[in-house]
């Protein structure tokens, strides 16, 4: 169901059940950059849970993205693009001055602060 999915996203554990907790990085400092509201982001979600031994889990994006729009980001679309694995989640930005947005977007889903990052890979 909805709920269980969320838990498993919020806590970082991978959907077959076979992962390793690691312990969290300290919280980085508030971002200088309030974010939009909600229903303003643009949030595209895509699926980095792929190991050799795993391979990805299916519809893990579309789920991510559905769960993502119950909570108010009505502009999020699941990304179909393949992706290098990730041992853990990741909520990425292009700018500075969208750090806040991405924090907001991993507070709703229970993600660390500590897993947002600024890449120049992302839109």
């Amino acid at each position: 169901d909805a709920e269980q999915l969320f838990r498993l996203v919020r806590e970082d554990i991978a959907l077959d059940g076979k992962d390793a907790k690691e312990k969290p990085d300290a919280e980085p400092e508030p971002p200088a950059d309030p974010a939009a509201p909600d229903d303003e982001l643009a949030v595209q979600v895509r699926n980095g849970t792929r190991t050799a031994e795993r391979g990805t889990a299916p519809g893990r994006a579309n789920a991510i993205a559905g769960l993502l729009v119950e909570r108010g980001f009505t502009k999020a679309v699941a990304d179909p693009s393949v992706l290098p694995s990730e041992d853990r989640t990741v909520i990425r930005y292009p700018s500075a001055d969208l750090e806040g947005d991405a924090r907001r977007v991993a507070e709703s889903l229970g993600i660390p602060a500590s897993s947002v990052k600024r890449s120049t890979d992302v839109s």
